[in-house]
C-alpha cells in the first residue's frame, strides 16, 4: 500500500509539473515577450513577473544561469512528462516503467542535482535580498524547490529498485 502511495505521489508529481513547466519554465527562459507579444496572453506574464516579486528571487531576476537550467527543462524535459506520466499510471512493475528505467534514472538526477546550485543561491542570497520577501514567502518558495529534489530521488529509488529486481530474476 506504501509504494503505492509513493508511486501516485509520483504521477501527481509529473502531471503537474507539465502545465508548471509551460508555464514558469517558459516565462523564466524568454520572459514577457514570449506571453505578451508571441501568444498575447500578457496576464500570465504579469503574474509570473508578481510571483517573482514576491516569492522567488530567481524568477524576478532570471541570472543566465537559471535560465539556461530552465531551458533545458523545457527542451529535454517537457517532452519526456507525458512519457513518465503513463508509466507511473501502469505502475513501477510495468513493463512500461521498466523500458524507461534509464530515462528516470538520467531524469532523476539531473533534476535533483540541478536543485543544488538553486537552493545554494537561495541560501546564500545577501540579507538586504531575503528582507525583501516575508519569511513565509521565502521559506515557502524554499519548499517548493525541495520538492524538485526529493520527488526525483524518490523517482531514482523506483528506477534503480527496478533494475534489483530484474538482476534477481537474471540469476534465478
Amino acid at each position: 500500500m506504501f509504494r503505492n502511495v509513493l508511486e501516485w505521489i509520483c504521477l501527481i508529481y509529473f502531471v503537474t509539473h507539465i502545465p508548471a513547466t509551460l508555464l514558469m519554465g517558459n516565462y523564466i527562459v524568454w520572459g514577457k515577450s514570449l506571453y505578451d507579444n508571441l501568444l498575447g496572453l500578457p496576464q500570465i506574464s504579469a503574474n509570473m513577473h508578481q510571483y517573482g516579486i514576491d516569492m522567488d528571487y530567481l524568477v524576478r531576476e532570471r541570472p543566465d544561469w537559471f535560465r539556461a537550467m530552465a531551458l533545458c527543462e523545457v527542451l529535454f524535459q517537457l517532452p519526456f512528462f507525458p512519457f513518465a506520466v503513463w508509466a507511473f499510471w501502469k505502475g513501477t512493475t510495468s513493463s512500461t516503467f521498466k523500458s524507461m528505467r534509464t530515462k528516470f534514472i538520467i531524469y532523476a538526477t539531473h533534476t535533483a542535482t540541478s536543485m543544488v546550485p538553486i537552493l545554494g543561491t537561495l541560501f546564500a542570497l545577501p540579507q538586504q535580498i531575503k528582507e525583501q520577501y516575508s519569511v513565509v514567502n521565502f521559506y515557502t518558495n524554499i519548499s517548493i524547490y525541495l520538492i524538485y529534489l526529493f520527488i526525483p530521488l524518490l523517482i531514482l529509488y523506483f528506477a534503480l529498485k527496478t533494475e534489483e529486481q530484474q538482476e534477481k530474476k537474471k540469476n534465478k
